[in-house]
């Protein structure tokens, strides 16, 4: 007779196919031992199915996440959503599992498109009113989240209506977001969002912040309540941030050793911020409109552990670059400046400095090799 493998060992097993969701499905049909180990991979991050693009929440798989998760709902949920409209055909069977619990991301704006496409698909909308109906359902399935999920790892609440992050009171939250290793928020979220964040979670590694008009107060309060954080993300959508950062500098001081990424977005950060944090392993620019004038200001910073330096549009003048590359490419093992780019100064800078690089871009690549023959 075969040998069953020990659950411990088959887990073990199967996480190394986190990657292979092909394989994954497969195992769904040996038997219920593989179908929920397989079942819970899947589940931990729904939205990973989605790869970011608009048009993907409009498609079956929006339609069977959002179907799964609605069977999921408790029967007080359920006699809500019909009491306003929202008309739910019962399923013939419960659901197999209680998949809700095996989900360990939660992005509100991904759920948000998914309803959408959903309620306007299948027509379960009778109030009249999508919007209304829409924002009832996604609180109902929050709310189950905060009930069902033991330890979420990942909350996205950027771009998130006021309404739709009321879930993080209810007294569940305080158990389920404890944990949480990953938040995405708006820089004008209301302040008791980040007041009441700051005591619930103290243990974020990586922060993203898409910069608004608006800093609320409670922001730096919750950057400085955390113990752990390692990557910062700023996203910025207005050229003048100097005020912006400047709310955020006194927090993100006590980090100035211990952060170890940092990526910035968009429009134009000033650079002095990036200054701070001596001990960056990766850092990414993704500056579509800067001319990196303030430069400057970080070619003779010397980070000394940075290995991973990326520019994906814009960047600085050569000679400041080079400059950075003569103090920082001891260390380096990637380095990135987008395609179209050819410098033979740069191009004999890299080669000088940076003799440990393992990935290159293929623009460089192709330049360099040009140029040193």
């Amino acid at each position: 007779m075969p040998v069953q493998l020990p659950v411990d060992c088959l887990i073990e097993i199967f996480e190394y196919l986190d990657d292979d969701e092909f394989t994954l499905y497969l195992c769904l049909l040996v038997n219920r031992l593989y179908c929920k180990i397989a079942v819970e991979i899947l589940w931990r991050d729904v939205l990973d199915f989605q790869n970011g693009y608009e048009h993907s929440y409009k498609s079956h798989i929006s339609l069977s996440i959002i179907s799964t998760l609605i069977a999921c709902l408790p029967k007080e949920s359920k006699y809500l959503l019909h009491k306003n409209g929202i008309y739910i055909t019962p399923n013939q069977k419960p659901p197999l599992f209680n998949y809700p619990s095996f989900c360990k991301t939660i992005s509100i704006y991904g759920i948000d498109r998914m309803l959408e496409y959903t309620l306007r698909s299948r027509q379960l909308n009778n109030s009249g009113d999508l919007n209304h109906g829409k924002r009832l359902l996604l609180q109902e399935i929050l709310k189950m989240f905060m009930n069902q999920i033991s330890s979420l790892k990942s909350l996205d609440c950027s771009t998130a209506y006021i309404d739709d992050i009321e879930f993080i009171y209810l007294t569940e939250a305080k158990f389920c977001l404890k944990n949480l290793a990953k938040l995405c928020c708006d820089s004008d979220s209301p302040p008791k969002f980040f007041y009441h964040m700051s005591q619930l979670c103290h243990n974020i590694q990586s922060l993203t912040i898409d910069f608004a008009d608006i800093i609320s107060n409670g922001l730096a309060d919750l950057i400085s309540s955390q113990n752990n954080l390692k990557r910062i993300t700023l996203i910025s959508s207005y050229y003048d941030e100097n005020d912006k950062i400047n709310a955020i500098i006194p927090s993100s001081t006590k980090f100035s050793l211990t952060l170890t990424e940092l990526t910035l977005h968009e429009y134009y950060i000033p650079l002095s911020f990036v200054a701070l944090f001596k001990n960056l392993q990766k850092l990414f620019f993704s500056f579509k409109y800067s001319l990196f004038d303030d430069f400057d200001q970080l070619q003779y910073v010397h980070f000394s552990q940075l290995k991973i330096l990326k520019f994906i549009y814009s960047h600085p003048k050569i000679v400041m670059l080079i400059k950075f590359l003569e103090i920082n490419g001891k260390n380096l093992t990637e380095f990135y400046i987008r395609k179209g780019h050819n410098n033979n100064s740069l191009n004999l800078a890299i080669v000088k400095f940076c003799p440990n690089l393992k990935i290159l871009s293929d623009a460089l690549i192709r330049n360099i090799g040009t140029n040193t023959k």
